[in-house]
């Protein structure tokens, strides 16, 4: 969050777990300051096949780690220069 603006691309992973709230709590920050290149990624939306709904808490976040932030984050980190470190919100702005 600490990166964010309308010119930075971003991408929302939200799950379906307790921390749910928390998801939305960002979305809207996001929404906010980075709603133009704003890309949510709701987890409720996909389906898993072979996933007892009742486990898809557990697995998801497993999925979504593994598909994207493993990968999408050092991509996203050497073509833009920034680094995840960069603070411009955190503990200046209330969200």
């Amino acid at each position: 969050m600490e990166i964010v603006d309308n010119d930075t691309c971003v991408i929302l992973l939200k799950g379906e777990d307790k921390a749910r709230s928390l998801d939305e709590r960002a979305e809207n920050f996001l929404k906010q300051y980075a709603n133009e290149k704003l890309t949510v990624i709701d987890t409720k939306e996909y389906d898993l096949p072979g996933i007892d709904p009742r486990f898809r808490t557990y697995f998801t976040p497993v999925i979504l780690n593994l598909c994207l932030v493993e990968s999408l984050t050092p991509a996203m980190q050497a073509k833009t220069g920034r680094s995840q470190k960069t603070r411009r919100y955190y503990g200046v702005v209330e969200y």
